[in-house]
């Protein structure tokens, strides 16, 4: 609904012109004071709403009803006939716009049939329907003249719609006019003939004056000429001028129509007049799609050729640089020879060992300088499957690495040992494909590499690891020992012998006995303390009643002492596991929580424990601050971490487990 000022003016202007229109086409009335064969208001109403859009339908009923209301009948009367009127407009705005592309209904031929079918045809039936009954049922008419005021309501809302709608919609369109000389001067031409041509047809001047011979087609080649010339929008304003000059001139008696009654000349007139607009509206928009092929097609055509120039062009260019090419791959073979021969002296001249294969896995070339890393000759191992040169147990994780290879194309590590003359050797390999020059698939390349000294390097650090490990735990028992055996009974002696001054207090001075007090309390924490650093060095539960009581007893202890709220979850029933194995998951735990609290900043901790079958799962989890986002998620990668993240990993790896982060 138009709310603003300007909307308010636009609906009164609206009903304004609604009801002069009316009141017009009214004054032509003859077969019922509220039916006319020429009815511009109803092509008023549908341009106002396919240019405006819905909500002006107010302006529309309220100039229905007035006019209505100003020529005859009751003020109900008068507002059906209004409500009618504005269905008609809003029925026909919604199937222009729905089927026939709304205001551009008159650019393609098949919208113009559309647009006169449906706005013209179909939703002036609405008005004509409503608008006779309702003469009927107010007894405003006779049932027995239904028909003739139906059909003369219909044809005079039709004629509107088909004949001023189009006009109005054109020529409400910001359409920037090109007018040359050349065209001006055809148009003034246009317009002399017809107004000679309408002078012949009707004019009083006319040789075939009073005479109403049937020379209405005269008129056709005028607005043939405005189709074919000009446009849609100059061809609807001839055929309205037409029409206003032929209405005006059967009134007067004058022309082919003025032969019959007003009423029947008015409805034959409406009739020629709209079949006439359907017509030369088609044959415009025909002729301007026509225009606008052809223009697509020059345009096409102007493309084309520039496409062909610059096609031509760019073909010599690119045969010239097809010679250049050439000249250059002949180079660029040469040097590819020289580089693979200094490739194979180099491959040759160093401790590796190079395999190629093709993608069905044989061996296609070998390139090593100390054959004595093959399990046989270099010669025998030529021509025959990649797992020839592997043990039994490295030819399955050999073969899988080789499949992922050829289907992905990223290369695979794989690390196995053979049995040599020397001993086991130790090896690490790279898979990758090689694919040829023009990026199409070649072969696969295995890169060896001895490192045995690096597996025994790394088997003695393993073994030194773990006796470190073992006398850690080994010193953590006896200092645990010491101090509960030690420094313990010391405590507790001290602890007596402040009881026994206790037990004098009576005659110290209030000083004095504040001392003793406080020694009292003094002795007390170092004795729990004492006890304390004893358990965490080493947890006598462990041993006593296992690896379940033993956590319990540290998370409950480390909680008081750090306000971290640590839930302990341990799935179904613990078993007592190994010592090695209890005492690596306590120390983890330990060591994990510790870390919580110095780097993590999180209030809560979970530590989660299950016991499955071969193995055994432990999961902490905090909400801190977690890692670098640099360190991965396997804590196998060379990536520097902390001592204690270290001293984790290897009493997992002693245990041949894993540990994740």
């Amino acid at each position: 609904m138009i709310r603003s000022v300007r909307g308010l003016a636009l609906l009164a202007s609206l009903a304004g012109i609604y009801f002069l229109a009316g009141k017009l086409g009214l004054s032509l009335a003859f077969v019922n004071v509220s039916a006319t064969a020429v009815w511009p208001p109803s092509g008023i109403a549908l341009a106002a709403l396919l240019a405006f859009g819905y909500g002006v339908w107010p302006g529309v009923l309220i100039g229905a009803f007035l006019v209505n209301l100003a020529t005859a009948g009751t003020v109900a009367t008068s507002l059906a006939i209004a409500v009618g009127n504005t269905l008609e407009g809003v029925l026909g705005a919604y199937l222009v716009n729905r089927c026939a592309g709304g205001h551009n209904a008159f650019h393609r031929s098949e919208n113009v049939f559309r647009f006169a079918i449906l706005a013209g045809a179909l939703a002036t039936m609405v008005s004509a329907t409503v608008g006779v009954t309702t003469l009927q049922l107010g007894g405003l008419a006779r049932w027995s003249n239904y028909g003739a005021i139906w059909l003369t309501w219909w044809l005079g809302d039709a004629g509107g719609v088909i004949v001023l709608a189009p006009v109005l919609l054109l020529w409400s369109r910001r359409q920037l006019l090109r007018w040359t000389p050349v065209r001006l001067s055809e148009a003034a031409a246009l317009l002399a003939c017809l107004l000679l041509v309408t002078e012949v047809i009707f004019g009083r001047l006319s040789p075939f004056a009073n005479q109403n011979h049937p020379i209405i087609f005269l008129c056709l080649p005028v607005v043939t000429w405005a189709a074919f010339r000009f446009g849609p929008r100059e061809t609807s304003t001839t055929v309205l001028a037409i029409s206003g000059i032929a209405t005006w001139a059967t009134l007067q008696g004058l022309g082919p129509f003025a032969r019959y009654a007003p009423e029947t000349s008015l409805l034959l007139l409406q009739a020629f007049m709209g079949v006439t607009a359907v017509t030369t509206l088609v044959l415009s928009a025909a002729v301007s799609e026509r225009r606008e092929a052809q223009a697509a097609l020059r345009v096409s055509h102007d493309q084309l050729e520039r496409r062909v120039e610059q096609r031509t062009a760019d073909l010599a260019r690119t045969i010239e640089a097809l010679n250049a090419e050439v000249l250059k791959r002949e180079r660029m073979g040469q040097e590819l020879r020289q580089n693979e021969l200094r490739l194979r002296t180099l491959v040759e001249s160093i401790d590796d060992v190079a395999f190629e294969f093709d993608e069905q896995g044989t061996t296609l070339n070998i390139w090593t300088r100390n054959e004595s890393l093959l399990p046989r000759p270099k010669k025998e191992l030529i021509g025959h499957p990649a797992g020839d040169f592997l043990g039994q147990e490295s030819v399955r994780s050999f073969l899988e690495a080789f499949v992922r290879v050829l289907q992905t194309g990223t290369g695979e590590t794989i690390e196995y040992s053979l049995d040599l003359e020397g001993g086991r050797r130790w090896f690490l390999g790279r898979i990758s494909r090689v694919f040829s020059a023009n990026g199409s698939s070649g072969s696969i390349c295995l890169l060896l590499r001895d490192i045995s000294v690096r597996k025994q390097a790394e088997e003695s650090l393993r073994n030194l690891s773990r006796r470190l490990l073992q006398l850690q735990d080994e010193e953590r028992r006896r200092m645990a020992r010491e101090l509960h055996d030690s420094t313990a009974q010391v405590l507790a002696a001290l602890d007596m012998q402040l009881s026994v001054v206790g037990g004098q207090a009576a005659r110290l001075d209030p000083r004095g006995q504040a001392a003793l007090q406080e020694s009292f309390v003094l002795a007390g924490r170092a004795t729990r303390e004492i006890r304390t650093l004893s358990y965490l060095l080493h947890p006598p539960l462990l041993d006593e009643v296992g690896l379940h009581s033993a956590l319990e007893w540290y998370v409950e202890g480390f909680s008081k002492r750090s306000q971290i709220r640590v839930e302990l979850q341990i799935r179904d029933e613990l078993p007592r596991l190994p010592h090695e194995v209890e005492m690596a998951v306590f120390r983890i735990v330990q060591e994990s929580l510790a870390n919580i609290l110095r780097h993590s900043g999180s209030p809560t901790a979970q530590v989660h424990l299950q016991c499955r079958p071969g193995e055994v799962v432990l999961e902490l989890r905090d909400q801190g601050r977690g890692m670098d986002l640099q360190v991965p998620g396997n804590i196998n990668n060379h990536v520097p971490i902390g001592v204690g993240i270290a001293g984790m990993k290897e009493r997992v790896q002693q245990l041949g487990g894993r540990l994740l982060l």
